[in-house]
């Protein structure tokens, strides 16, 4: 994995009203995870590993979770979600360029 593709702590989190569409579960599964109740961050994906929308937490993510690809899908699969309730702190424009 390429911790050096995140020059500063990204951060992801699911607002409420997701939809369970599986719209980043299927692009990114290292980091997305659709349950009964939502969508969830992986536990393995944040630094805390902690569970569930990391709404309140705000954990970032480990770099280590991410490769440059996953990091570069980010903002796409923020900016594809239905419902437009994932978030993202910490993603510079450079990590995100192909």
């Amino acid at each position: 994995m390429l911790a050096t593709t995140m020059p500063s702590p990204a951060t992801i989190w699911i607002e409420e009203g997701c939809i369970q569409c599986g719209w980043c579960e299927n692009l990114e599964p290292v980091v997305f995870q659709i349950t009964a109740s939502g969508c969830e961050i992986r536990t393995s994906a944040r630094r805390d590993g902690g569970s569930g929308p990391n709404r309140a937490e705000r954990s970032t993510l480990r770099p280590d979770a991410l490769d440059g690809p996953a990091t570069t899908f980010l903002r796409f699969i923020a900016d594809g979600c239905p419902v437009q309730v994932i978030r993202f702190t910490g993603i510079s424009d450079d990590a995100l360029v192909g």
